[in-house]
């Protein structure tokens, strides 16, 4: 658990996404904030978390509901950014992840280059095995072509 989650911190900067998501942050907490100070129906800023949290998650469970037009535009906007930040955060992270693909499937195809290179010195259980090992690299390869 300890080592995805830096993983992920380390996803999150690599790909400049911590700004994204820092600046979604502040965005959905200021939201909160002027909702529950607009909202007559909000009274505590709990609920006005959890009523953006129900909207930026397209939960709606409805037990909170804005009713001026200012909370309603604010919900609006909110509702968007967020859609657009965890569409940009999922693109990020798999597209690192993609090219963690490639540049490890490279490693193995030079791996492989390698040792072909001494093939004709290669007992026949050498050879049995590196071709074991390309048939595994291609079998991969197909798999992720799905």
């Amino acid at each position: 658990m300890r080592k995805s989650r830096k993983l992920m911190f380390q996803i999150l900067k690599t790909t400049g996404a911590h700004r994204i998501l820092w600046g979604f942050l502040i965005t959905f907490f200021a939201s909160a904030f002027l909702i529950w100070k607009t909202e007559p129906t909000i009274t505590t800023l709990g609920d006005s978390i959890w009523y953006c949290f129900t909207a930026v998650t397209t939960i709606g469970f409805g037990d909170q509901c804005a009713t001026l037009w200012i909370p309603r535009i604010i919900t609006i906007i909110l509702s968007i950014y967020s859609l657009i930040v965890f569409a940009i955060l999922t693109a990020m992270i798999t597209d690192l992840f993609m090219e963690y693909m490639r540049q490890k499937s490279g490693e193995d195809t030079r791996e492989i280059l390698k040792e072909l290179e001494n093939v004709a010195e290669m007992s026949q259980e050498e050879r049995a095995a590196l071709q074991a090992k390309a048939r595994d690299m291609l079998q991969r390869a197909r798999e992720m072509e799905k």
